[in-house]
């Protein structure tokens, strides 16, 4: 037994030491859905088009000892944002973008981006697997059968207007209160999801696009943030 655990936790901490070529985070945004043929099979894909992300500014925080750069997507008419961001990006040399975000790299992706460098598609090409955060489709208020797969009641004699309701909530007297978390109708999707180990199909850097097998957050037109890495 102790053999057993012994050669186990030799195999965990190989993997956990095995080198991961990681990417700077990148915006992206979602075109669509399609299918490509590979090896006489069809595959699912998502397009995601990554146009240049600028790095903004660059922070290093004492206090968690954590490095992170700021990137700007999307160009933006100076009139459609507000003064003290104009300054902002005025003061940095930038033109002005629309989606702004910090994201945490490591201290060698730190050292070697500057400020006013462009990143894109080719920073990502190469990988074998990205993450991809998003925000999911919104589809309103819905109740439990929906929203979390609730089986129903059965439609028998004795069963009335209940056949897609949640059933009690109660806890009795003792603790006398619904706990949190409680699985309950309320509003579906619209959430901040995050993917990860999505395989990268095919990398089109003359395009700006990215070919990924399966689903990915969001709607058609919505920003994606990928990270690309390879396992």
């Amino acid at each position: 037994m102790i053999i057993i655990i012994h050669i186990f936790n030799k195999v965990k901490k190989m993997y956990f030491l095995k080198e991961i070529k990681m990417n700077i985070p990148l915006f992206a945004t979602k075109i669509a859905m399609s299918q490509i043929f590979t090896n006489s099979k069809v595959v699912p894909v998502t397009i995601l088009k990554v146009d240049d992300n600028i790095v903004v500014n660059k922070f290093f925080y004492s206090n968690s000892n954590k490095y992170s750069i700021q990137l700007g997507y999307q160009d933006v008419d100076s009139k459609n944002i507000t003064s003290p961001l104009l300054g902002y990006f005025n003061k940095m040399n930038v033109k002005p973008k629309k989606y702004l975000k910090e994201f945490i790299v490591p201290k060698k992706i730190f050292d070697q981006t500057t400020i006013g460098t462009t990143l894109n598609v080719s920073d990502i090409e190469g990988c074998s697997h990205i993450k991809a955060t998003g925000k999911s489709i919104g589809k309103g208020f819905a109740g439990v059968m929906k929203r979390h797969n609730f089986k129903g009641f059965s439609a028998t004699h004795g069963t009335h207007e209940m056949f897609r309701h949640g059933g009690s909530i109660g806890c009795s007297t003792k603790p006398g209160r619904v706990f949190k978390g409680k699985k309950m109708p309320g509003q579906m999707g619209n959430k901040r999801v995050t993917v990860s180990n999505i395989q990268l199909v095919k990398t089109l850097v003359s395009d700006n696009l990215l070919l990924v097998r399966g689903a990915v957050p969001g709607c058609s037109n919505s920003i994606v943030y990928v990270k690309g890495y390879n396992l």
